[in-house]
């Protein structure tokens, strides 16, 4: 029997599950109002070209090796290896840091105390579970993917509708002046968190390695 198969809409939700980084948010509105500018300015010459390069080659090889296997076919094995190591070698990392940070969020968000062991605990479980569920087949795991989507978004519409309410009633915190909108090239500290920005649009070569489990 033929396994489960991704829709367009799942598709479209695993892409802002993957791609969309609403934590990373906060770093980038450091910048100020010229976030603005640079937001748009990298959709139009990094993000549209990467993802129509990402989607090209995901068609055209429709394996679950993704850029390791786009990387081994084009160059040899040697490169692909180095290729795969340098892309997974930061997840371990990423995924250790969020389980050293849950205990806190939820202190933060229902006020309880853990002692070291119980954090200890809470971090295994963590890690634990992301590594079960990374073991299952995508399809069949979808609605992780779905409910983290969904999750993102309505945190996203939950912020934007607070800020707009608390601009209407009390007015810009910043300086909304035409000037603050223009980037300053001198400003080395500023361009420092375009990195930032171009974080948020990485994964789509993540979700390219779905194709072979897309109805279409």
């Amino acid at each position: 029997m033929a396994g489960k198969k991704f829709s367009l809409f799942e598709v479209i939700l695993s892409v802002i599950c993957v791609v969309f980084t609403i934590e990373a948010a906060a770093p980038a509105s450091a910048m100020g109002n010229v976030q603005f500018f640079w937001w748009i300015f990298l959709i139009i010459t990094f993000l549209l070209p990467y993802g129509l390069v990402v989607a090209e080659l995901g068609t055209a090889f429709d394996s679950e090796g993704g850029l390791y296997d786009w990387v081994r076919l084009g160059l040899g094995d040697r490169w692909g290896a180095r290729c795969s190591w340098c892309y997974w070698v930061n997840f371990p990392l990423w995924v250790a840091s969020i389980a050293c940070m849950f205990p806190s969020v939820i202190n933060a968000v229902w006020g309880i105390e853990f002692s070291l062991g119980v954090r200890i605990a809470i971090e295994l479980a963590f890690v634990w579970g992301v590594t079960v569920m990374a073991m299952q087949p995508v399809a069949e795991a979808d609605w992780v993917m779905d409910g983290g989507a969904v999750i993102k978004v309505l945190i996203t519409a939950v912020v934007g509708i607070i800020g707009i309410w608390f601009a209407c009633n009390n007015g810009f915190a910043n300086d909304m002046s035409f000037k603050t909108f223009v980037p300053d090239l001198g400003d080395t500290n500023s361009l420092t968190y375009l990195s930032i920005i171009l974080f948020n649009f990485m994964g789509f070569e993540v979700v390219a390695t779905f194709a072979s489990t897309m109805k279409n």
